[in-house]
């Protein structure tokens, strides 16, 4: 049965998957005026730290949903993310960007990243809750 936690767990996966791929499918031309893009690896820090943010939304989602092991969670977590990073790597040219291995890589991290986070952050919430 779902309950509230399981509703907002899985809007909040859907919209940032989508924020996710409209930001990464912006020609480069909308991207022109966004000054802090142009710091040096700004992009794999962005890229890195949104699939950070998806990996503990999918992985809340996932552990809401799925009463399995924490291995098993963290495994599909990652392969969707790695899944949905190769998708928009390769819809990429379509809006005049190019694909990079590097971008699916910090990708990569920040999965791996949210994962592990997740499991701390359930920790220390029973910890503190009691």
């Amino acid at each position: 049965m779902y309950n509230k936690d399981n509703i907002f767990w899985w809007v909040a996966s859907l919209v940032w998957i989508i924020l996710i791929g409209i930001l990464s499918l912006l020609p480069p031309s909308e991207l022109s005026g966004w000054s802090f893009l142009h710091i040096p690896g700004m992009d794999k820090v962005l890229h890195a730290l949104f699939y950070v943010i998806l990996a503990i939304f999918l992985s809340n989602t996932m552990f809401q949903e799925l009463k399995t092991s924490k291995l098993k969670i963290r495994i599909m977590t990652i392969l969707l993310c790695l899944s949905y990073g190769l998708l928009i790597e390769f819809l990429q040219p379509l809006t005049g960007r190019s694909k990079s291995f590097y971008d699916l890589l910090a990708d990569m991290g920040g999965a791996i990243v949210g994962t592990l986070l997740f499991y701390q952050i359930r920790k220390i919430k029973i910890r503190w809750l009691g």
